[in-house]
C-alpha cells in the first residue's frame, strides 16, 4: 500500500543540492563548502556546509559534520551540528552527538548518543570558535 523506500527517497533527494559525492566514492580529510551537499559514499573525516548537508541511505560519515540543515538516511559517527534542524529517516543509524535547534526522528531510526538545544547565542559561539580555530591553522600553515 505505502512505498517506504519511495518516500525516503524523495526526502533525501532535494532540488537545492549542489554538489553530489557519489556511491563509490571515499574520502579522507575535510569538506568545507558554503554549497549544499548530497553523500552517498563513505568519508573519514569532517564535513562542514553552511547549507543543507544530506546523508544518503547508503553513506558513511566518520567525523564531524556541521551545517545549518541535516538530513540523515545513512549512518554517521561522531558529531553533528546543526544549526536550524537534524532529521533522522528511518533508515539512519547514528552514533553521535546531536547539538541542534530541532530535531526529528522517525519510526526506525537508531540513534546513540546525547542531544541537546542550541539557542541563537550557542550557535553564534560554536561559529566563532570555529573561525578562530581555523585562524590559528591558518597561521600556523603560513610559517
Amino acid at each position: 500500500m505505502f512505498n517506504s523506500s519511495k518516500n525516503e527517497e524523495n526526502k533525501t533527494q532535494s532540488k537545492e543540492i549542489e554538489s553530489i559525492i557519489g556511491k563509490g566514492a571515499k574520502i579522507t580529510g575535510e569538506l568545507v563548502t558554503s554549497n549544499s551537499v548530497r553523500v552517498e559514499g563513505k568519508i573519514d573525516g569532517s564535513i562542514e556546509s553552511k547549507s543543507t548537508l544530506v546523508i544518503g541511505k547508503e553513506a558513511l560519515i566518520k567525523n564531524k559534520v556541521q551545517a545549518k540543515n541535516i538530513t540523515i538516511a545513512g549512518q554517521v559517527e561522531g558529531e553533528i551540528i546543526a544549526h536550524n534542524k537534524v532529521e533522522l529517516l528511518q533508515t539512519a543509524k547514528v552514533n553521535a552527538d546531536i547539538s541542534t535547534k530541532s530535531l526529528k526522528i522517525e519510526e526506525g531510526a537508531v540513534f546513540n548518543g546525547s542531544s541537546k538545544s542550541l539557542t541563537e547565542h550557542k550557535t553564534a559561539k560554536i561559529n566563532q570558535k570555529d573561525k578562530k580555530q581555523k585562524t590559528k591553522s591558518n597561521n600556523k600553515n603560513k610559517k
